[in-house]
């Protein structure tokens, strides 16, 4: 177990950024939960970072061994070189060196991808993350991220998403315009959340049979004009609160719960 050179501590604190994680097509994963669920991906790991605090505490823990088992590099950093190369305050303790798989391009397949959730500018990571693990949960494993959304290996996405990243194929497109067009050649029925749709509970009236697309769109200001306008179905979630609507990784679990019942019934 080596201790971390000034220039190796540069280059992983530099992955905190965007710009550094897009050149290196590398991040950093923090927290015992997000590591355990990084060692039972197919995500090619480089090297485990851990503090003596976090041995201590931690002798026969999961990451270690199976670090050890599987020949990993192990860096013991102190607290100060841990918070500099992870984004968290006061984290665990015991993060991850991983490669960021590499960029696909969704073909559509309504046969092998019958559900996809399309995102058009999600902004907030947490959200972000949240959506990705509620989609991990009701079965939609495939994930189309539109222009304006929120970089996917941001650390808060990452470990918002409680490991769901590592199930579930993300793409990225630039026009979910485009996508839409090349969806219906497909027989995808498109799924909007609109506060000004149908209400969600009616769609079991006229579920919607075969591959479907649900998009969500930005917190603020929902989906685009041109998106919602291309759906074959706007729906709303009623409720009786005062609030102007839920939040977008709320109001995204409640949809995909009720397509899941439907496609289960």
């Amino acid at each position: 177990m080596t201790s971390l050179s000034r220039r190796e501590l540069k280059w992983f604190a530099s992955l905190s950024q965007k710009k550094y994680r897009q050149e290196y097509r590398q991040c950093i994963l923090e927290g015992v939960r997000l590591c355990e669920e990084a060692f039972r991906s197919n995500w090619q790991l480089h090297m485990l970072f851990v503090t003596a605090e976090y041995i201590k505490r931690n002798k026969e823990a999961l990451p270690l061994t199976l670090s050890r088992e599987g020949g990993l590099d192990i860096r013991q950093v102190s607290q100060s070189e841990f918070r500099r190369i992870t984004d968290t305050k006061s984290g665990q303790g015991v993060a991850l060196l991983a490669d960021l798989p590499k960029s696909m391009r969704f073909i559509p397949n309504s046969e092998k991808t019958p559900d996809i959730l399309l995102l058009d500018a999600i902004a907030d990571p947490g959200n972000l993350g949240t959506l990705f693990r509620a989609a991990d949960w009701f079965g939609v494993r495939h994930i189309v991220l539109g222009a304006g959304t929120v970089e996917w290996s941001n650390p808060k996405v990452l470990r918002s998403s409680m490991g769901a990243v590592f199930r579930t194929s993300l793409y990225e497109h630039a026009s979910l315009d485009s996508l839409l067009n090349e969806l219906k050649k497909f027989d995808y029925q498109i799924i909007a959340a609109d506060l000004d749709g149908t209400p969600l509970p009616e769609l079991k009236s006229f579920a919607p049979s075969g591959s479907r697309a649900i998009i969500l769109g930005n917190e603020a200001h929902g989906i685009s004009r041109s998106i919602s306008t291309s759906a074959d179905y706007n729906v709303t979630i009623p409720g009786e609160g005062s609030a102007d609507s839920l939040n977008v990784a709320m109001a995204g679990a409640v949809i995909l719960y009720e397509l899941y019942c439907i496609r289960m019934s």
